[in-house]
């Protein structure tokens, strides 16, 4: 059972998306990437037991050169398989 989900989004230097993305892939914990068009310029979904874990994965994505902010919202509820 998956205790904390939530989504981290980040702000990023121009053209260091698809690097976030290369080292952000197969750490435990990252569901999924995504590059995005806005303020942020990209987000992580993460789905971990423990807060430790959560620690580890924001300390992998803020040594990535190119990621200048992060804002990390951990939800409350999740209703997944909406149709």
């Amino acid at each position: 059972m998956v205790g904390i989900q939530g989504i981290i989004l980040f702000m990023l230097e121009k053209d260091a998306g698809l690097r976030v993305m290369e080292e952000m892939k197969g750490v435990e914990g990252v569901k999924e990437i995504y590059t995005l068009y806005g303020e942020y310029g990209g987000a992580l979904i993460f789905r971990v037991n423990l807060m430790g874990e959560l620690e580890s994965i924001m300390r992998r994505l803020r040594a990535i050169r190119g990621v200048t902010k992060t804002c990390t919202m951990i939800a409350e509820y999740v209703l997944s398989e909406l149709a």
